[in-house]
């Protein structure tokens, strides 16, 4: 009979003695011995490994509710090393998921890259990540799930330069994150009624249809096209654009376009067009960070794991 070991819940247990009379297990796969003997201390450790990784709470407020000193917690949270593993298996009724995957950070060197299905809510790659993300870490989740048998169909993000071009899917541009994108340009521009005009478009980006988005911004273009395309000087090698800034914005919205409208152009593959779901995920880990401020990270890594690898479904409002 295999016994589970009380310490990190593993099966990998053999006999290893006796301990005052009593037998004792060694687990293969925390190295620990243990018997009945020392079940007071598993018991402390399963409750703080609980209310740490699971409540998330400061190291002092599980002291106070353990009746224990602070550096007796911090030296059982030390000693858990184990990950817990992903549970991401899907539903077999379902013939394919689009992938939501977007980035936070903390700081400026150490963030998480995830991976979500859209229509179960579940987490399933992530990676952690020490500059800013990449083309390659995109790519690299992609092919990762795709190598285990994940029947993607589209994928959801930020509108990340060279992710497009990189995948062979479907790719929506979260149409919030274009929104800000293009509104955060135009506040650095200087006031004019051209710069209002635009800004009041893109403001209604997601309540909008696709026909009257591309008809309101064709018409501003045909009434601003001589101020935007006016340049300064006469020889033609030194001529400059006069409003390069408002220019640029223009012929960014023309290059995203496709990719701002995937969802509407394929109703079939039902895409959402924003990452609302990944945000409030985000929104929710950083709260609970907030009461454990300047930890280390690997101990904050603990805490991303414990917190990934829980199930997060998506709540559906019934109208």
């Amino acid at each position: 009979m295999v016994k589970k070991c009380p310490i990190c819940g593993g099966q990998r247990t053999i006999k290893k003695g006796l301990s005052h009379g009593k037998k004792r297990w060694y687990c293969k796969s925390c190295n620990k011995y243990f018997t009945h003997l020392n079940n007071k201390a598993t018991r402390l450790t399963h409750q703080i490994k609980y209310l740490y990784y699971d409540k998330m709470l400061p190291m002092q407020d599980i002291a106070d509710l353990c009746g224990v000193t602070r550096m007796t917690v911090y030296r059982h949270i030390r000693e858990i090393k184990e990950r817990t593993p992903l549970q991401s298996h899907l539903s077999s009724q379902q013939d394919g998921i689009v992938l939501q995957m977007d980035a936070t950070y903390w700081g400026q060197h150490f963030g998480v890259l995830v991976a979500r299905d859209h229509i179960s809510g579940k987490i399933l790659w992530y990676k952690y990540i020490y500059t800013h993300e990449k083309v390659e870490d995109y790519v690299e989740g992609i092919c990762y799930l795709a190598s285990r048998g994940y029947p993607i169909i589209g994928i959801v993000g930020d509108g990340i330069r060279g992710v497009p071009q990189a995948i062979s899917y479907p790719y929506q541009f979260c149409q919030f994150h274009a929104r800000k994108r293009f509104l955060e340009r135009l506040s650095s521009c200087h006031k004019s009624d051209a710069r209002e005009g635009l800004k009041i478009i893109i403001q209604n980006l997601c309540t909008m249809d696709k026909e009257s988005f591309i008809g309101s911004l064709n018409e501003w273009y045909l009434k601003w096209s001589t101020w935007i395309n006016a340049t300064t000087g006469q020889i033609p090698k030194r001529k400059r654009y006069k409003h390069c800034d408002i220019r640029n914005i223009w012929l960014e919205l023309q290059r995203v376009m496709p990719i701002i409208w995937t969802f509407y152009d394929k109703p079939e593959l039902n895409m959402p067009n924003t990452n609302n779901d990944m945000e409030a995920l985000f929104s929710s880990l950083k709260r609970r960070m907030i009461l454990h401020a300047g930890i280390r990270n690997e101990q904050r890594i603990k805490l991303i794991d414990a917190y990934l690898s829980k199930p997060h479904p998506k709540i559906h409002i019934k109208k």
